[in-house]
């Protein structure tokens, strides 16, 4: 009996990949990679290995095509959508999808990143992604995101929602790890005085941002809706389907998480969703790369059975 009836040992995880695959009635055979990307405030704190506010170099870096997630699509004859949301650079390309809020968000250490209606329109510029992919038939879509300093607002909403301490949660970024304790002092100090309910996800991202996160949100709440799984990224678009978990439970089974990045708090925020990483690169790069490959893994792991 061929591994074409049957599920073999030797293939491990690709078992589960291929059990939940099928479960969707997912064949993982037309996929893409959708990715949203926005300026924080939070930047001009000088975390990253980036300058502040400077997000459009990344984005103009997958427009030309020498970003490796774009080298790899290439490669494999698929499409990137890439979604502005709140850069702070006007970029005006005619491949960067306009869905920008605002320039950037404000610094979550001095004020709120955002006003609530912003982050509304943040979520609701994710959901309309759907509209901009729907009518190519795609049966698995993949997540990234591009915005210096995000994995610092991820770190600080996860601090929020699960009420842990910074450390826990905290990892070095694009940066090296001589920033972990600074960032871990930002999210302390933000929380002294700012006291965000960890049940209420508008306002958890109000307080820290960014404008990709909510769009990550708010596409990934649809998932279920539309019937089709999502591949996460990394640390950030796995605290982004933490939220959106809060907001509709009915998402999780649709979500597969491929690598379990460098940061610190990622194994924590997977856990938490009850998902187990594909594999583990300690990928600490971002811009969907790792979604990528998850999802070519997921379309040869699905040849393997039929």
């Amino acid at each position: 009996m061929g591994i074409d009836q049957v599920n073999s040992p030797g293939l491990g995880r690709l078992n589960g990949l291929h059990d939940k695959l099928s479960v969707q009635g997912c064949p993982a055979q037309s996929w893409t990679l959708v990715v949203f990307a926005g300026d924080n405030g939070i930047s001009r704190e000088h975390t990253s290995h980036y300058p502040p506010l400077q997000s459009g170099d990344l984005v103009l870096a997958h427009l030309d095509g020498s970003n490796p997630t774009v080298r790899l699509l290439e490669r494999l004859n698929r499409r990137e959508w890439l979604i502005d949301v709140g850069l702070y650079m006007d970029l005006n390309q005619p491949r960067l999808i306009d869905k920008r809020v605002s320039k950037g968000t404000r610094n979550f250490l001095c004020e709120d990143a955002l006003d609530h209606s912003q982050v509304l329109s943040a979520m609701n510029a994710g959901q309309s992604a759907w509209d901009l992919i729907n009518y190519h038939d795609f049966d698995i879509i993949g997540l990234g995101e591009i915005g210096i300093a995000d994995t610092l607002c991820a770190a600080a909403l996860g601090v929020a929602v699960l009420e842990l301490p910074e450390a826990a949660l905290v990892g070095q970024g694009s940066a090296n790890r001589s920033v972990i304790d600074k960032k871990s002092e930002i999210i302390k100090r933000a929380l002294e005085y700012r006291h965000p309910d960890p049940a209420n996800v508008i306002d958890l991202l109000a307080r820290f941002g960014g404008l990709e996160i909510a769009a990550l949100t708010g596409f990934i709440v649809k998932a279920n809706e539309k019937g089709i799984p999502i591949m996460l990224d990394g640390y950030v678009t796995s605290v982004a389907a933490l939220l959106a978990s809060q907001l509709n439970s009915d998402v999780i089974p649709y979500l597969i998480a491929p690598s379990l990045s460098a940061e610190t708090g990622h194994a924590i925020i997977l856990n938490r969703l009850g998902l187990e990483p594909l594999f583990d690169l300690s990928l600490n790069y971002g811009e969907g790369l790792a979604s990528v490959i998850g999802l070519f893994l997921a379309e040869i792991t699905m040849s393997f059975f039929h």
